[in-house]
């Protein structure tokens, strides 16, 4: 049985990694003569080709990986014998929920804290980011749709941020990239933002486009119903990666209209406004009960690259939920109970 003093031991280590990655990539990033020495050190034979960061990651996978070997050996062992290597895979499991939520916690944290630093408020009531409770669910670029001119579709360069409990559009300035698991260089000027209990969400296309209200500013004339038939056919074709947004802002109502870059990025946006799993972190049972749900057995070690992912551990179970056609998936890891989308190449079906 694992003692109160290694849970610790782990629980500390866990809660510090984050601290821990941040300043290495500061240094590597910042120091060259840092990013030199480090460099050479790493070519050591002795290090079988491991770098920094795998060290730092190493106790933390083995607490991971410990539950997994626990479970192998509890599979091959006499029946009268299981009991006891069976309290030690579940406390096993335990500790390993435990370390995940202390890493979680801090992570969290700081992704709000680099998040806020990225906002300007310049034309809208600025609010704070940084709270225990708030969690960014998903934040990445997409296309803000202009449609006041009847006549034509105007798409600007946008940035949606979705929380568990705020929704938030801006507009890149600087340098354009996704806000990342390893933080980001741009800055962005939020547009407007709103409760997210306020948000309601359009994805039908008869929602998404008013033709009775386009027909009542065209003029009348063969070439005005000319052009508002070239306005439905682009339409249609963006009617799959389109959704619209209509929140309430201190009594005044506003419609966004928004266009994802494929299907399975406006999946992944439909996920992140609709599920209460990814808005906890959590997988809630029935996420997708009409959804056929399949195991898979992750085969090698990923790190999520942007918040709405899930990091996979080798050995460990993830329940799929729901796949696209491209080879994403969103699924649920058995051991952290926490839920994501992933590549299914990281996995075998079992």
């Amino acid at each position: 049985m694992l003692s109160d003093s290694l849970c610790k031991l782990y629980l500390t280590y866990s809660t510090n990694y984050v601290y821990q990655i941040r300043k290495l990539e500061e240094l590597s990033k910042d120091n060259s003569q840092f990013s030199r020495s480090l460099a050479i050190l790493e070519m050591d034979q002795s290090l079988c080709g491991h770098d920094l960061a795998s060290f730092l990651a190493m106790p933390t996978s083995y607490i991971t990986y410990l539950p997994k070997y626990l479970q192998v050996l509890t599979e091959n062992i006499p029946p009268q014998a299981v009991s006891m290597e069976v309290k030690a895979a579940e406390a096993a499991k335990k500790v390993c929920r435990w370390c995940d939520e202390a890493a979680q916690t801090v992570y969290r944290t700081e992704q709000l804290v680099r998040t806020e630093h990225q906002l300007a408020f310049t034309k809208v009531k600025p609010t704070a980011l940084v709270s225990q409770s708030r969690r960014l669910i998903r934040s990445a670029p997409i296309k803000l749709m202009d449609t006041s001119n009847p006549s034509a579709l105007y798409r600007k360069d946008a940035h949606l941020l979705v929380f568990n409990d705020l929704v938030m559009l801006a507009k890149p300035k600087g340098i354009i990239s996704t806000l990342t698991a390893r933080g980001s260089d741009k800055t962005l000027r939020v547009i407007d933002w709103c409760e997210r209990r306020q948000v309601d969400v359009f994805t039908d296309e008869s929602d998404l486009f008013d033709f009775n209200e386009q027909e009542k500013t065209l003029k009348s004339g063969r070439a005005m119903m000319k052009q508002l038939r070239h306005v439905r056919r682009e339409a249609a074709l963006d009617t799959q990666l389109a959704f619209k947004l209509m929140w309430d802002t201190e009594g005044e109502l506003k419609e966004y209209l928004l266009e994802s870059f494929n299907i399975t990025d406006r999946e992944r946006w439909m996920t992140a406004l609709h599920n209460e799993s990814s808005v906890q972190g959590r997988a809630v049972e029935g996420i997708y009960e009409d959804a056929e749900i399949t195991h898979y057995e992750v085969v090698h070690d990923h790190i999520a690259q942007v918040t709405d992912e899930l990091t996979l551990t080798l050995g460990s179970t993830v329940v799929v939920r729901r796949k696209t056609h491209d080879g994403w998936c969103f699924g649920e890891d058995l051991l952290t109970g926490r839920v994501g989308w992933f590549q299914v190449v990281h996995c075998k079906h079992v």
